[in-house]
């Protein structure tokens, strides 16, 4: 029977990259699953590999808010360490790094599916919310899920992050099928939806202590 091993990880933060590569390292899995697309997996390999993990350019407001926010917990970078890490901890013991998340055509049309129209419309007036938002949180922990009630604050937004939730469940039971010892990196701000998935679906799991 194979086991399942959840990591929960603040995006970001540099000290979850090391945490999560040291988890990896000592419980040395046959595949590491990770909370971004497949797409999104080549970009970060790609940029690595190009730059020697030089800190990339954050694309837009969201992201700005984000890293500003986060760095009052400790340094930020982008590729997120815990993915960036994780993929050097399966390179380094020779396994394979499997994207969990919905690619790029599928989170398309899980958008159209959840989010409707008038929600589209006022995407603007959320994005003024974050950068008026005052946030309370004292860690990096509960930043990134206050930060995620803020952005996820309109149903269909909900939705679509409980449809990938749902999606990268799928995708860990799909790796125990071929593989004993499978481990899963989430964000933190999806990890208790990706669990109670698991539950659903009866897949077990533990949590490193």
């Amino acid at each position: 029977m194979s086991s399942v091993l959840i990591i929960g990880a603040v995006r970001g933060l540099v000290s979850e990259g090391e945490r999560v590569y040291d988890i990896i390292m000592q419980n040395r899995p046959d595949v590491v699953g990770l909370a971004i697309s497949e797409e999104g997996l080549d970009a970060m390999k790609e940029h690595l590999d190009s730059t020697g993990g030089k800190n990339a350019e954050l694309e837009n407001l969201e992201e700005v808010i984000y890293v500003a926010g986060l760095e009052a917990f400790g340094e930020v970078r982008k590729p997120p360490p815990c993915f960036s890490k994780a993929w050097t901890a399966a390179k380094n013991l020779t396994i394979t790094a499997e994207p969990l998340d919905l690619n790029d055509e599928q989170y398309t049309n899980a958008n159209c599916r959840n989010i409707s129209t008038l929600e589209m419309m006022t995407q603007g007036r959320g994005q003024r919310r974050i950068v008026k938002h005052q946030f309370q949180a004292t860690s990096a922990q509960e930043f990134v899920l206050e930060f995620d009630a803020v952005v996820n604050r309109q149903k269909g937004y909900r939705k679509l992050e409980a449809e990938r939730e749902e999606f990268m469940a799928l995708r860990i039971k799909k790796l125990t099928q071929d593989n004993q010892k499978v481990m899963a990196v989430i964000e933190l701000e999806r990890l208790e939806g990706v669990m109670k998935a698991l539950d659903v679906i009866g897949v077990s799991y533990s949590m490193p202590s």
